[in-house]
C-alpha cells in the first residue's frame, strides 16, 4: 500500500461507499423481479440442513436444479427472517454487500497504485453501469457474494503469504465457491495477483494455484454428492460452440469498454454469431493481449488487467462451449470489471495532473449518470420487462413475464399481446399458451359484462 495520511484514506473510503450507493439507490424501492420470487419460494419452510442440501434453483417440473449455492440461499433466508416479503430489505442487503466489494476493490488497487489513482479505480468500479444487474437485482446477489469473497481471497493471500496462515485465504475461496461456481476462476486470479506483486518464480506462482484447485475440487465434489447427476446438453458442432464462446468473449469485452451498449438480454443463435466478423474482433482482442504481454515488464498493469479479465471469463466461456445456460450477461463481468477500473485509473495517472483530474471526474460522473438511469429499470417491473423485450425481441420468456406483470396491473390488452408473442416464440411451452387462454377468457368476460347500447 502506498503511503497516504490516515485522514485521506478514511475520506476516500467514505466517498467510495457513497459512490457505490448513490447511483443504484433508486432501485431500493423496486419489486421482486425475474427469478426473485421463485428463489424465495424454494427456501420457504426450509431448515438449515434443507438449505445446505438443496439446489439453488429448480425449475417447474424438475426435482432438483443444477446449481449449488448455499451461501446465497442462507443470505436470502436471513433476509426473509428479518424483512419478511418486503423487497426493500433484500435490496438494502445487496447495497451493503456491494459497498464492501467497492472497498475491497479499493484495497486491492492500493497495493499497486498510489492513493489518488487507487481511489479513481475504486470510484470507477463503484459507479460502473454494468453493475446494475447484480446490485439492483436481488437474485444477482450470487455475483456480489462471489466477487466479495474472491477479493477477500486475493487480499488475504497477498497479506498473509509466507506467514503460515494462508489457510484463511483458502476458507474465503471456499465461501466464494459456495456463492457461485464460477468463482473457480480464483485458481488463476491469485497467481495473477502474485505476479503483479513482483513474483516471477514459477513454483511460487503455481503452489497457491494448486492449493486453490484442491479447494475448488472439494467444492465440486460436495456439489456432485449433493445434486443429482443431470444429463449433458446435446453437443453442437465444434465450430458452432467455439463461435458462441468467441461471441460471448466479444460481448463481455464490449459491455466493459462501452457500457452504454449493454443490454438486459442477449439471446444467442449459433448460426447468427458464427461469422467472420465475430472472429475478426476476437483476433483484435488477442492482438491486444499479445501486445500487453510484450510490454509486461515496462507496463505490468495492462497485462495484469488482460489476464484478470480472461481468467474471470473462463468459466463463462466454458459454459458457452457447452451451450448450457446463459452465455452473455452483465453480471458475468462483475469481478472482471475490477481489472478494467484499475487499467483506466492507471492510464489516467499517466496524464499530466491538470488533465488527469478533470478527465477522471468527467468519466466518473458520466458512468454514474448512466448507472442512475439504468437503475431505474429495476425500480419498476413493467418498465423492466418492456426494456427486456426491446433488447431481446426473440426471447420468449421476456414476453411471458411482461404478460404476467400486465395482468397484475390489469392491463389485459398488453397481456394478450405479450402472451401471443411468447406463445409464437415458444410453441412447445405450455405456460404461455395457458396464460393466453386465461387472458382471452377474462377479456371475453369483460365484454359480456359491458352493458349493450
Amino acid at each position: 500500500m502506498r503511503s497516504a495520511s490516515r485522514a485521506t484514506l478514511l475520506s476516500h473510503a467514505a466517498l467510495i461507499v457513497l459512490l457505490a450507493i448513490l447511483p443504484f439507490a433508486r432501485a431500493i424501492r423496486g419489486p421482486f423481479i425475474w427469478d426473485d420470487r421463485y428463489l424465495l419460494s424454494q427456501i420457504q419452510n426450509q431448515d438449515l440442513s434443507g438449505i445446505l442440501r438443496g439446489s439453488f434453483i429448480e425449475r417447474p417440473g424438475e426435482s432438483r436444479g443444477d446449481y449449488y449455492r448455499p451461501l446465497v440461499s442462507l443470505s436470502l433466508a436471513a433476509d426473509t427472517a428479518i424483512w419478511g416479503e418486503t423487497p426493500m430489505g433484500f435490496h438494502l442487503t445487496n447495497m451493503g454487500i456491494y459497498a464492501l466489494c467497492a472497498l475491497a476493490a479499493w484495497l486491492l488497487a492500493l497495493r499497486w497504485l498510489s492513493a489518488g489513482p487507487a481511489f479513481t479505480a475504486a470510484a470507477i468500479f463503484a459507479v460502473y453501469p454494468v453493475h446494475c444487474e447484480p446490485v439492483c437485482w436481488i437474485s444477482g446477489r450470487t455475483d456480489l457474494l462471489a466477487g466479495l469473497f474472491i477479493l477477500l481471497t486475493v487480499l488475504t493471500y497477498l497479506r498473509l503469504r509466507g506467514s503460515g496462515k494462508e489457510y484463511v485465504a483458502l476458507l474465503f475461496a471456499l465461501m466464494a465457491l459456495l456463492a457461485k461456481e464460477s468463482a473457480a476462476a480464483i485458481v488463476l486470479l491469485v497467481p495473477i495477483s502474485l505476479w503483479m506483486e513482483g513474483e516471477r518464480k514459477f513454483k511460487s506462482l503455481a503452489l497457491p494455484g494448486v492449493a486453490l484447485a484442491v479447494v475448488a475440487g472439494t467444492y465440486f465434489g460436495i456439489r456432485a454428492l449433493t445434486l443429482p447427476v443431470t444429463p449433458p446438453h446435446p453437443p453442437g458442432s465444434l465450430p458452432g460452440q467455439l463461435s458462441v464462446a468467441a461471441y460471448s468473449l466479444l460481448m463481455h469485452f464490449q459491455m466493459l469498454a462501452l457500457p452504454s451498449t449493454a443490454r438486459l438480454g442477449y439471446p444467442v443463435v449459433t448460426e447468427e454469431v458464427a461469422n467472420l466478423s465475430t472472429w475478426f474482433f476476437v483476433a483484435g482482442l488477442l492482438s491486444i493481449a499479445i501486445f500487453a504481454w510484450q510490454e509486461r515488464r515496462a507496463h505490468p498493469v495492462p497485462w495484469f488487467s488482460t489476464a484478470w479479465f480472461g481468467a474471470c471469463l473462463l468459466p463463462v466461456l466454458g459454459s458457452a462451449v457447452g451451450l448450457s445456460g446463459t452465455v452473455v450477461a452483465q453480471r458475468y463481468v462483475f469481478t472482471a470489471s475490477i481489472a478494467a477500473a484499475i487499467l483506466l485509473a492507471w492510464a489516467l495517472s499517466r496524464l499530466p495532473v491538470t488533465l488527469a483530474r478533470p478527465f477522471a471526474a468527467g468519466l466518473i460522473a458520466a458512468l454514474m449518470a448512466l448507472s442512475f438511469s439504468r437503475a431505474g429499470l429495476w425500480a419498476d417491473d413493467l418498465v423492466f420487462w418492456r426494456q427486456m423485450v426491446a433488447d431481446a425481441p426473440t426471447m420468449g420468456w421476456g414476453y411471458y413475464n411482461l404478460g404476467n406483470v400486465a395482468v397484475e396491473r390489469q392491463n389485459l390488452p398488453l397481456a394478450l399481446n405479450s402472451y401471443k408473442a411468447a406463445a409464437a416464440l415458444m410453441p412447445d411451452e405450455r405456460l404461455p399458451q395457458n396464460a393466453l387462454e386465461e387472458v382471452r377468457e377474462l377479456l371475453a368476460a369483460q365484454t359480456r359484462s359491458q352493458p349493450r347500447r
